[in-house]
């Protein structure tokens, strides 16, 4: 009989088990990559990736943002990308994707934003695709 208790299921990962987003910046042949590892859900985790993008258009209109550490996204980590790729356009610049897990380029396609946010599979192919654009 159910008493109202949360059994955790020992197949998936808890929140706490699940690692909290760091993140690394560096600047690369003109361009700004950001680097994540960990999950990116509402909250800690968007907010710190939006601090780290609003930063970084401070000084450089072009973002790489490489997803390839993320462990799990949900929609509001997309609102952050999205909210941040808006803000590079209005400044002349953009925000791009790189190496993201399945299950978020799932997302992505799911809600539409492939059409939205440039994805990548390399760090080189978005900086290479940059420079044919601006040509």
């Amino acid at each position: 009989m159910y008493n109202g208790e949360r059994v955790p299921c020992p197949y998936m990962k808890s929140e706490l088990q699940e690692r909290s987003l760091t993140l690394g910046t560096r600047n690369e042949d003109g361009f700004v990559i950001i680097r994540c590892d960990g999950r990116i859900v509402f909250r800690e985790e968007t907010n710190r990736l939006k601090d780290a993008i609003d930063t970084a258009l401070q000084t450089n209109p072009n973002v790489i943002v490489d997803l390839s550490g993320v462990s799990r996204m949900d929609c509001a980590g997309l609102g952050t990308l999205v909210a941040a790729h808006l803000e590079a356009r209005a400044k002349g610049g953009w925000v791009k994707c790189v190496k993201p897990s399945r299950q978020t380029a799932r997302l992505l396609k799911l809600m539409k934003l492939d059409s939205v946010l440039e994805v990548y599979d390399s760090e080189q192919q978005a900086i290479d695709s940059s420079r044919a654009a601006a040509a």
